[in-house]
Order: C-alpha cells, then structure tokens, then sequence
C-alpha cells in the first residue's frame, strides 16, 4: 500500500484529468497497455481491478494498493504524458498557461522519492528553467493582485507600505499559498548581525518558491531601493529562491520613474554574479512594469523580478 496523502491523491485526479472517470487523453486499449508496460498488472483481467467500472478508478485501486516503489513509477510517466501534452497545447498557443505546474512539481517530487531517487533534474539548466516556471506562475498572481490593488481607492499614497503588504499577504493566501509567512526572520538582517525578516515567504511542499518584499516609492531613492535589493537578493537569500522585489509608486510619471529605476537597477553593484541581465518584460497593463534578471550564488542560479505598480 502507498503512502500517498489524501492532499497529493487529490492534486494527482486535477493534474491527470481523473473527474469524469477518465485518464489523461487514454483509451480503455491504450491505458490497459501501459498499465501493464509499467507494471505487469492487467487493471482489466486482475482481480481487484476488473471490478472497477473506468480508468479513473482502476487508477485510484493501483495508487491505494500497490507499493510505493511502483506507484511512483507509473506516476513520473503519466507525468511525462502530461508534460508533452502541454508544450503541443503552447506550439499552436503562446498563451497557453499550466495552471497547475505548481502541483506537478510537486507531485514530481512526491513520485521521485517514491521510487528512491534523490535529484529531480538531470542537470543545473533542467533545474533552473523548472524555477522559472513555478516563479512564472506567481508572477501571473501577483500582478492580478497588483491589478486589484491599482484599481482600489483604498490604496493610494497615504497607505503605508506594511499595509500594503498585508494586502497581497492576505490575497496570495486566498489564491492557495497555504504555507505563507508574513515577518519571517529568515537569512541575515542588513547589518548582518541578527536574523532577517522577510515581508512574506512562499513555500510548497516544504520547499521555498519565492520570497517578497514590498516597498513604496514616490521616487527613485537610490538608498531605499538598495537597502531593499541587498536584503531581499543577497541577505535573505541563503537558498536562491525566485524573488520578487514589488515597489508601490506614487510619483505622476509613472513611465519616468520606471525609465530611472532600470537604469538604476543597471547600474547597481550587486555582490552575486549576474549570469542573465535586466530584461524588461511586455507591459501586463498601463499601471504596472515587470523586468527580471538571473543571479547566481555558488554557481546555483535563480530568477529575480523586479515589479512597479502605480498606486492612486
């Protein structure tokens, strides 16, 4: 009998489309195949199996009863299907999100230890661009809270910036970030002599996925800014975790202030390596700007965004 949790079988029937009794895009012919390719059972002859009326629940009967060492098997490869099913789903839409990559990086975690394996990835690239877009997606989900937060009076010039904070804190909360911290003391404070605190700090099955810190600009203060940049990039970030550094303006000239604060986000000294340089992404909307970087950290690279939201 597995281990599987209550949590990961219920992400597994989103992940493999298992809610009308189906599985992926399988055939009764083709999943009775590969069942028995990967595990020599016939979930359509074996007693225990043939009893089950669809795919969905023939699934459900091997992940239950079956040992973890090969239910963590047939998982990585209904993974794999699925992985090739979405990258021809963006060949004819570059639009085309995952919206549950989070889960499948997950579950991919949950299967590989399943089976014993200790690395995910094959290589540091494999790694990196798995990062991306797990932070891609937070991206998407802060810039739809920004996007909320652009267009409610009650937060304007007069906000203080914790207040701020509290707002996405609360909404990354109702999104499904179920392992939000707000105030963490994590890494090193900016003097280097006491622990840190992080605005807020996502984390998914015990991992980090991404740190933030929020901060309210109504110019380009060049301290400011690098007191912010040096604790989120260089002292919190012990682990290289996607970080996101999100700035509330209030200035008029929303597009002037964005001009000055890449350049001097260029410009600035950083103490990591940089191995990709500032690039300005396509404008999600008028009031907000989004540009990101690649820094490394003892040869371990991560992704760092950098987002402008103009406040009323």
């Amino acid at each position: 009998m597995s281990n599987l949790t209550f949590k990961h079988k219920a992400m597994m029937e989103q992940l493999f489309e298992m809610e009308s009794g189906y599985v992926l895009g399988f055939s009764n012919n083709t999943f009775r195949t590969f069942m028995a390719e990967q595990t020599d059972i016939d979930v359509y002859l074996e007693p225990g199996y043939i009893e089950e009326s669809s795919k969905a629940k023939k699934l459900r009967r091997f992940w239950n009863n079956e040992e973890d060492s090969i239910v963590g098997k047939v998982i990585l490869s209904l993974l794999e299907i699925r992985e090739d099913s979405i990258s021809r789903k963006q060949e004819y839409d570059d639009e085309f999100v995952d919206k549950y990559v989070n889960k499948a990086l997950e579950i991919k975690s949950v299967a590989s230890k399943m089976i014993g394996e200790t690395s995910l990835f094959s290589s540091n690239d494999e790694r990196l661009n798995a990062d991306i877009a797990t932070a891609n997606m937070v991206l998407n989900d802060l810039i739809k809270i920004g996007e909320r937060v652009c267009l409610n009076n009650t937060y304007n010039a007069a906000s203080s910036e914790n207040i701020i904070n509290d707002y996405f804190r609360d909404m990354l909360s109702s999104m499904g970030y179920n392992e939000v911290k707000d105030q963490t003391r994590h890494g090193v404070s900016v003097s280097g002599k006491d622990a840190g605190e992080v605005d807020i700090l996502l984390t998914k099955a015990n991992k980090e996925i991404a740190i933030f810190e929020g901060l309210k600009l109504n110019s380009v203060s060049v301290d400011y800014i690098d007191e912010h940049i040096k604790k989120a990039i260089t002292n919190y970030n012990a682990l290289g975790t996607a970080t996101f550094i999100v700035a509330y303006v209030t200035t008029a000239d929303f597009e002037a202030f964005w001009n000055r604060y890449v350049n001097h986000i260029e410009m600035h000294s950083f103490t990591l390596g940089i191995k990709k340089k500032l690039n300005i992404l396509a404008h999600p909307n008028a009031s907000t700007r989004v540009a990101t970087m690649i820094f490394t950290r003892d040869g371990y690279d991560f992704p760092v965004y950098y987002i402008a939201l103009k406040m009323n």
